[in-house]
């Protein structure tokens, strides 16, 4: 019997180190990208429209991602790892439903409204991207609990 649940157990470890790898990158990438795109939006222009708050949400997002990404790569303790998920998973939602909300409607504050350019799809690419890897490791998670 110890025979069969070595190979699971090392099947399980390697799911969990790639679940871990793409989440890691996912977040780190969508870092880079709003990183990237922060002084874009807190330029002269945007200021004038009103749009400043977008730079600062921008700012904030790539580096909360980064330490998501940092907490994710560096595999601290389960605890910290578990809360840069569902830190994650929320900042990955939040922004994925902004970005889809400013594309399609005028809600945002001041009006904001950009289209479909690459770096906002590729935004959207790894987040949808992280919130798999999250939906994933949430399995794992359950599927712990059930192992002997």
């Amino acid at each position: 019997m110890t025979a069969t649940l070595a190979p699971a157990r090392t099947s399980r470890a390697n799911l969990a180190g790639a679940t871990t790898a793409a989440g890691a990158l996912a977040a780190a990438g969508n870092a880079a990208l709003h990183l990237y795109l922060t002084p874009e939006h807190t330029n002269a222009e945007h200021v004038a429209m009103g749009h400043a708050y977008v730079g600062v949400l921008f700012a904030v997002t790539g580096v909360l991602l980064a330490a998501v990404a940092a907490a994710l790569a560096l595999r601290p303790f389960r605890r910290v790892r578990a809360e840069a998920w569902w830190t994650g998973a929320i900042l990955n939602l939040a922004m994925a439903a902004t970005l889809i909300i400013s594309r399609l409607t005028t809600w945002m504050p001041a009006g904001y409204q950009e289209g479909w350019e690459p770096l906002a799809v590729a935004c959207v690419a790894l987040e949808v991207v992280f919130l798999a890897a999250f939906l994933t490791w949430t399995g794992q998670q359950q599927q712990e609990v059930h192992i002997p």
